[in-house]
């Protein structure tokens, strides 16, 4: 049958000896992190979209797509003599740097519990004394505590 549909319609499907996208299975949306579909609507008009729209969930993507040719043409240039193992960690090295960043953003809530308990602390003597030299020194302790919270709130959207 399949014989049949290759001597009367030509090829009967699958893939051709022809690579458009380097990038299948590769390319993922910044902004959702689904899938980037190649659309080829000629040879001067092929572009990277992304799927979301295309899987009804929870409305489209707003980011443009994006040109194809450009998209090739930088990561070939920039990623020329790049080793893959160095930017595409095993399973094992994965998961042993996903710990330690799991522990180390566990440690950092920890901290930041201990401050805002000091911070609120600080305040609420400052607000129930009536000695302003004391409460000066208290709102001075309360606000390098604070430095320290927004220091650990920036460590922690780095981990």
């Amino acid at each position: 049958m399949i014989q049949h549909y290759r001597k009367t319609e030509g090829f009967a499907g699958g893939r051709s000896d022809k690579m458009n996208n380097l990038f299948g299975h590769l390319a993922v949306c910044g902004r959702y992190g689904y899938p980037m579909t190649f659309i080829n609507t000629g040879k001067t008009s092929r572009h990277l979209k992304c799927d979301k729209p295309n899987r009804n969930i929870n409305g489209g993507c707003s980011l443009k797509r994006i040109r194809y040719d450009l998209v090739e043409e930088n990561i070939l240039i920039y990623c020329k003599g790049l080793n893959v193992s160095d930017v595409v960690p095993n399973s094992e090295q994965t998961v042993t740097e996903l710990s330690v960043l799991q522990n180390k953003s566990l440690a950092i809530n920890g901290q930041l519990g201990e401050i805002e308990e000091k911070i609120n602390n600080l305040v609420d003597n400052a607000e129930n004394t009536s000695n302003e030299v004391y409460r000066k020194a208290l709102e001075h302790r309360a606000a390098s505590h604070l430095i320290k919270r927004s220091k650990l709130e920036q460590e922690k959207r780095d981990v």
